[in-house]
């Protein structure tokens, strides 16, 4: 009968202490430890799977005293992983895979193209049209630019390309000596 009055006794007056105590607290000490290693011991504590498809040459040494509960055990092991290069993503339910950060290089903005411009350009009896045409095909820059009309009257050309293009024509046609017809 004591036996019994005793344990009843205990139950009553040590069961709250015992039932305040976390459910699952744990020491940590790691002392120069592959990362491999680190995420085994992180698994036996908190009882998650990890997927290892990150490597690291770093090697982690910590100790840490009363982690409560899974979810502070986990997120050390994030902040371990994200600080030696790696990201923790949750699969499902207690799985999580760790792998190495994706780095997006920023975007370059797109260049605009340059505006297409018509421009009638006088020949001034330096060029044939022929000549012209030759010229244009021959120079990579001038490739762009197109011959929409040839007027025999005014001795010109109406031309469709970039106006970078276009000033250069005029450029070199301004060079040319001019040739009696």
């Amino acid at each position: 009968m004591k036996q019994i009055f005793f344990r009843i006794i205990f139950l009553i007056f040590w069961l709250p202490v015992f039932g305040s105590i976390p459910a699952h607290s744990a020491s940590l000490k790691l002392l120069d430890s592959k990362l491999n290693e680190v995420v085994a011991y992180f698994s036996s504590l908190t009882d998650n799977t990890y997927i290892l498809e990150f490597e690291t040459q770093k090697t982690f040494s910590i100790s840490r005293e009363n982690l409560n509960g899974n979810e502070e055990i986990h997120s050390l092991l994030v902040e371990l992983v994200e600080g030696a290069g790696g990201t923790v993503s949750k699969l499902a339910d207690r799985s999580y895979k760790i792998s190495s950060k994706t780095i997006t290089a920023p975007m370059k903005p797109e260049e605009p193209k340059p505006k297409r411009l018509l421009k009638r350009v006088m020949l001034n009896d330096k060029i044939s049209f022929s000549g012209l045409k030759t010229l244009i095909k021959s120079d990579e820059g001038l490739q762009e630019l197109q011959v929409i009309e040839e007027s025999l009257d005014s001795k010109s050309v109406l031309l469709l390309g970039d106006n970078v293009n276009l000033v250069f024509l005029k450029d070199l046609l301004t060079q040319l000596p001019y040739q009696p017809p």
